[in-house]
C-alpha cells in the first residue's frame, strides 16, 4: 500500500491576478504529480482561493487520515489561506516553492513560513527547481520522515535498566517522546533479565548453541568461556521473553556495569 500524501496548492483571493500566471501553476503542479505519484498515494487538490475552501480541504485531509501535507506555492498566494491546512496535521508541513523570477513564489513562501513559525507551527521550507535531484530528494526525505513518525505512533518502548555508566546522551525524556511521537516508555529492571535467564529451559539454550556452532568456530579463553556463552544465550532468550510478554515494539538494555561485570556482556 502506498503512503498517503496531500498536496494542496495555495491560491490567491484575487483570482483575476492569479489567472495571469495560471500556466506556471499548471506546469509546476503537473511536474510535481509526475515526481510523486509513482511512489505515493497522492491527494492532489485544486488551488484554494478562500478560507472556506481551505477549511474544506483541511477536513478532507483529516477524514482521510493524511498526516503528510505539502503546501505547494508555485506563484504568489494569499498566506493566511494556509492556516487551516497547516493545522490539519500534527506533523510539520512542507512549504514548497520555486526560484522562478516570474512566479513570486519565494516571496509568498517566506511570508507564509514567517506567519506560521511565529505562531509555533513546525514546518520545512523547500525552494528549488523540481527538475533538480536535490529538490526532489528534500521533498521525499520529508515524506519518509513523516512515514517514520506515523509508524512510531502508539508504539511501546521498553527501557531495560537505565543510563549506562553516566552517558547522558543514551537516555530520552519519556514525556517528550509521548508528546512528540506518541510513544509510551515503559521501564523494567535489568534484574528481570537475570531472573528469567536463570530459569530458561536448557533445550532452548542448546538449540541456540548448536546454531552458533554451525555458523562460526567458537574460540574460548579465560574471559569468554562456555559458561559465559551460556549466560549470554540465556540473557538473549530472556530479553525475547520480556519483549513478548510486555508487548514492546523496541527496547534498550543497560549493560554496563552491572550485567557486564557480574553476569553477561
Amino acid at each position: 500500500m502506498k503512503f498517503k500524501v496531500a498536496v494542496i496548492t495555495l491560491g490567491d483571493t484575487r483570482k483575476e491576478f492569479y489567472q495571469q500566471r495560471i500556466g506556471i501553476v499548471e506546469r509546476e503542479t503537473a511536474h510535481l504529480k509526475v515526481i510523486l505519484s509513482q511512489e505515493y498515494d497522492l491527494y492532489l487538490s485544486a488551488p484554494v482561493f478562500s478560507m472556506d475552501e481551505s477549511r474544506k480541504e483541511a477536513e478532507i485531509i483529516k477524514k482521510q487520515g493524511i498526516d503528510t501535507v505539502i503546501i505547494h506555492i508555485p506563484i504568489w498566494g494569499t498566506p493566511n489561506l494556509v492556516v487551516p491546512l497547516a493545522y490539519s496535521t500534527e506533523n510539520p508541513v512542507l512549504l514548497l516553492g520555486n526560484m522562478r523570477s516570474d512566479s513570486s513564489s519565494m516571496g509568498a513562501l517566506l511570508a507564509t513560513a514567517g506567519m506560521l513559525e511565529q505562531a509555533g507551527k513546525n514546518l520545512i521550507r523547500v525552494l528549488g527547481d523540481l527538475d533538480d535531484v536535490k529538490t526532489q530528494g528534500q521533498i521525499k526525505q520529508f515524506i519518509h520522515v513523516c512515514k517514520l513518525v506515523d509508524g512510531l505512533k502508539s508504539t511501546s518502548f521498553g527501557l531495560i535498566g537505565g543510563r549506562s555508566i553516566g552517558i547522558g546522551t543514551t537516555i530520552s525524556d519519556p514525556a517528550q517522546w509521548l508528546r512528540c511521537l506518541h510513544i509510551d516508555c515503559d521501564q523494567t529492571d535489568q534484574l528481570e533479565v537475570v531472573n528469567r535467564a536463570e530459569v530458561i529451559d536448557i533445550q532452548r539454550v542448546q538449540l541456540y548453541r548448536q546454531w552458533l556452532d554451525g555458523l562460526a568456530g567458537l574460540c574460548f579463553g579465560t574471559t569468554f568461556t562456555e559458561k559465559s556463552l551460556e549466560r549470554q544465550i540465556r540473557s538473549y532468550l530472556a530479553m525475547k521473553d520480556i519483549i513478548q510478554d510486555k508487548g514492546y515494539d523496541f527496547v534498550a538494555l543497560k549493560c554496563q556495569q552491572e550485567l557486564s561485570d557480574h553476569y553477561a556482556v
